[in-house]
């Protein structure tokens, strides 16, 4: 993920893009990479991202 890129910022600092998570690394509380992002889901109804 590129933090630094200025045209994904926002005010707050604390959103991202689906194209900043997309591809990005998985990884368990030991660090290890399970797998990367392939898609989102958001659940309508409360606006939070779907597990």
């Amino acid at each position: 993920m590129d933090n630094t890129n200025p045209e994904m910022a926002t005010p707050g600092g604390r959103n991202l893009t689906a194209k900043t998570i997309i591809g990005d690394d998985v990884r368990n509380s030991q660090g290890e990479i399970l797998g990367t992002v392939q898609d989102l889901m958001l659940d309508l109804e409360s606006g939070s991202v779907a597990c």
